[in-house]
């Protein structure tokens, strides 16, 4: 059974970071909030009307260290507002769950569960909140961790980028793609270059 690896850019594998106090965004965020582009309002109007998805995702890490790419395979789940779930099933079973502030990480096969507070980790919180508020509709809580860019063609793409010192020494940028109410591509990239790529397939947008 392989440990569960803790790198930055990974959504909910940074659960396993060493626990850090540091500031809540929007204390000592270095630049100003995002100017909204209509169009960006809009999309989250759409996508806060979603009120539960169960998808399955591939997610495809590429790193420096390694000789070739790392894909695992799994589930998804949000129910809105707060409940997000990962489900990672091949090659690996693990289980990542963040309900209001609660985290909880559990490695089945060894029958290990790790609960502790969200905004404990500001790196991890911040993380959530690219994928979480960006389902919810939520912009005001992006731009408390992000500045925004949009581009919209056939679909949509919102380009994230950290607000705070911390965060950026470990995420670089966070580009999140969709048709109409739905993500379908979520991909991160450190500073180093290292991305991880997860395609989204919903099985159920309610």
């Amino acid at each position: 059974m392989r440990h569960i690896r803790p790198r930055p850019f990974l959504a909910m594998t940074i659960a396993l970071f060493c626990i850090v106090h540091a500031p809540v965004p929007g204390q000592g965020a270095e630049d100003g909030s995002t100017k909204r582009d209509p169009e960006l309002a809009a999309l989250m109007v759409r996508l806060a009307s979603v009120r539960r998805i169960e998808a399955k995702f591939t997610e495809t890490k590429q790193m420096s260290v390694l000789a070739k790419p790392i894909t695992t395979y799994g589930l998804l789940k949000y129910i809105a507002p707060s409940y997000l779930e990962k489900q990672v099933g091949d090659p690996v079973d693990e289980r990542y769950v963040v309900d209001g502030e609660k985290v909880t990480v559990a490695d089945t096969n060894k029958n290990r569960t790790k609960t502790f507070s969200l905004k404990r980790d500001i790196i991890l919180w911040g993380f959530v909140e690219s994928v979480r508020a960006t389902l919810a509709g939520d912009i005001d809580t992006l731009e408390r961790f992000y500045k925004i860019g949009f581009h919209r063609g056939k679909n949509w793409t919102m380009v994230l980028e950290p607000r705070t010192k911390r965060m950026k020494k470990v995420i670089k940028t966070i580009e999140i793609s969709g048709s109409d109410n739905r993500i379908t591509q979520i991909k991160t990239t450190d500073p180093s270059g290292d991305t991880s790529l997860m395609s989204i397939t919903i099985t159920d947008n309610q």
